[in-house]
């Protein structure tokens, strides 16, 4: 920091392994070097530093799920770098259920689980035939069995199957949701994009429900049956001007 401006001097790069003591080198130990040209005289700086041994907090991943099918979910996910990463397990909750529950695992393509270059995997989840909001995370375990977890990913069913339809969308707070007539319908419930349930609003008998959301953001929106069954939902995108 100087003149109240962060240094972002040329050239930049990422930092290298350094030998921070004179005996054996530290894997969890760095050095940054940089060259700054003044109107004056050339600057350098030199500094070294160490990290913890959570080495899986240095795992780049991306994660997301789609639904191909009525049947099927696709789940796909990459790492740039991979680091001591042994295997992973595919978990998913459904709409009528309240905890995650594993469906699949896939072992790491890296040698000996480290690797720096792009790596791509993808696992279809059959059968999930779940007509509500399926809830997708991916748990990676290192080789001490330690985990972490990715961003949950919300999945709707295969589209179509039922008579509801949502407007405005994207909708400044206030939205109406039709339930065709021939649906038992006994509420219309509503979540975040993290799977938190953020509304219920009775039907009682009414074909278009009025709904309103104050904080913007994506949210997903179903309808409860009277036998308690949850059917198709609808994603809805509450932007305020």
């Amino acid at each position: 920091m100087h003149n109240g401006k962060w240094d972002t001097g040329q050239p930049q790069s990422l930092p290298e392994q350094g030998h921070l003591t004179s005996g054996n080198p530290l894997a969890n130990s760095g050095v940054n070097r940089g060259a700054y040209t003044a109107s004056m005289s050339q600057n350098s700086l030199f500094t070294k530093f160490t990290g913890s041994k959570d080495l899986n907090a240095h795992t780049n991943l991306w994660f997301n799920a789609f639904r191909l099918d009525s049947t099927r979910v696709r789940t796909y996910w990459r790492t740039k770098p991979e680091i001591n990463i042994h295997h992973f397990v595919v978990e998913r909750r459904l709409s009528t259920e309240t905890i995650f529950k594993p469906v699949g695992l896939v072992g790491s393509q890296a040698v000996n689980g480290y690797s720096t270059t792009t790596l791509n995997y993808e696992m279809i989840d059959i059968p999930n035939r779940d007509r509500g909001i399926s809830f997708y995370r991916l748990r990676s375990v290192q080789y001490d069995s330690s985990f972490s977890f990715s961003d949950t990913i919300a999945v709707g069913p295969a589209p179509g199957e039922y008579s509801i339809m949502l407007w405005p969308n994207p909708a400044a707070g206030n939205f109406f949701l039709s339930i065709h007539k021939t649906l038992p319908a006994k509420a219309v419930v509503i979540w975040n994009a993290i799977g938190q349930k953020v509304k219920e609003e009775p039907v009682n008998g009414r074909n278009i429900v009025p709904l309103f959301l104050p904080i913007q953001g994506t949210y997903f929106v179903g309808v409860i049956l009277t036998t308690g069954e949850l059917i198709e939902t609808k994603k809805v995108v509450i932007a305020y001007p």
